[in-house]
This record gives structure tokens, sequence and C-alpha cells, in this order.
């Protein structure tokens, strides 16, 4: 049995969530209810159960609201901190940037509304670490989904990632979690800059520094409205525990 140390993980919840008004506007989009409670009790239920055992939240926009339900006790073994961007909205690289202090030098970076749930995370990595191929390990998915759009170009190596400029040959999505050496950082403007992580992803993609790790779909997402009602959908049908 592996008994490795999982690295911390940067849960990615400052966004707006502009798609999911209007239940987005009186309240932050990780809260916002799945089977009976707040999506991100699921994200740390599911990180606990892989072994995780530090999250840090990083918040911007209503973050009070998610700091006042989630706390800082201990959730599901997870210790929780709080980065918050407050008053300036740093984007999603911004806000890891913001964070670095207490994520040490590699670390997991999950999107906040999404939930891979046949993604493993010690394999992911142990398989990083034991061969390191860039300053990124992206987990990727064949692109199932009908409500986003392709953004990885992958034959064997990730050639491409654009969330903007999606092209026909691409096929695999990002699986809305990665693994990071704080060196990819290093290239971000100054603590206090708004930068996309979407920007930086590219630039890596560009420059051989993405590498990819494939995640079986399904991969579960609430960012869209139709996202939202398949995630519910799949505890409904017991699909999701």
């Amino acid at each position: 049995m592996d008994n490795t140390l999982l690295a911390s993980v940067a849960i990615l919840c400052g966004g707006r969530g502009t798609r999911l008004a209007p239940l987005t506007d009186t309240v932050p989009k990780s809260l916002i209810d799945v089977a009976g409670e707040p999506f991100l009790l699921h994200q740390l239920r599911w990180l606990g159960a892989q072994g995780v055992t530090r999250a840090v939240l990083c918040i911007s926009h209503q973050g009070h609201l998610i700091r006042r339900t989630i706390g800082t006790a201990p959730v599901y073994g997870v210790q929780v901190l709080y980065s918050n961007e407050f008053p300036r909205e740093l984007g999603t690289a911004g806000a890891l940037r913001h964070a670095a202090p207490l994520l040490g030098s590699s670390f997991f970076v999950l999107y906040g509304d999404v939930l891979p749930v046949s993604a493993n995370l010690r394999h992911m990595q142990t398989h990083w670490l034991a061969s390191p191929t860039g300053s990124v390990l992206m987990g990727i998915s064949t692109n199932l989904s009908l409500s986003e759009r392709s953004n990885v170009l992958y034959t064997h190596r990730i050639l491409d990632y654009n969330k903007y400029v999606c092209s026909p040959e691409m096929h695999h999505i990002d699986a809305g979690l990665s693994f990071m050496h704080d060196s990819a950082l290093r290239t971000l403007p100054p603590d206090g800059h708004p930068f996309d992580l979407g920007i930086l992803y590219h630039e890596l993609a560009l420059q051989g520094q993405l590498a990819a790790y494939e995640i079986q779909p399904p991969i579960y997402e609430m960012g869209s409205h139709t996202g939202l009602a398949a995630l519910r959908r799949a505890f409904e049908q017991g699909d999701l525990g």
C-alpha cells in the first residue's frame, strides 16, 4: 500500500458563475445545492476519501458565504484553509499565485465546479513525481459533454490547450484537475495582478510543459445548467453516493 502523503489541493471557487444565473445571484456556485448539500461538500468528501488532508479554498466573489458555511474545522478529514482575493478578483491563475505560500512546491488544482470521480489522485501524483515531463500534469478526458466544448488537442501528448479557440481536431477536454509544480507560476505577473489559468495552460502547452494524464469519463461538472441537471440526475439515479 502506498502511504505517500498527498499534496495539498487548491480548489478554485472564486468565480461568479454567470452561466448559472439566476442561481448564483445570491449564492456562490460552490454552495449550490446538489443532492441536499452544497456542491463543495461533495468535493471535500471525495478528496477526503482519496486521502487528501489539506485543501486551500481560493475564494473571492461571495467568499464570505463559503467561509461561513464550510468553516475552519476539518471536513471529512480535510483541513480547510482560505486564500481570499478580496477586494480584487485575480482570475484563476492569479488566485493560485496569491495562494502559493499555502500550497507548497507541488499541489493539485481542482476547479470549483468539477467532480472527476474516476480520478485516482495518489496514482496521478506518483505518476508525475516519478517522471516529470513538464511543470503541469493536466487531467484530460475524452469529451462526452453536451454542454462543454473540447479544448485539448491530444495525440499521445498535448499539442495545444485552448478554451477560447477550439478546433475540430480537439476531442479531449480539461478534466478540471491538474497537478502543478510551483515553477509554472513563476512566469506570472506579481501577486495582485489578474491572470487566467487558460492562458497559462495554453502557453505551457506550446512550450511542451503541459503533460497529460488521462482520466476515464464521466467527468461531472456543474458550471452550466445542463451540467448541473446531469449531476443532480446522477445522484438521484444512484450513480454517485
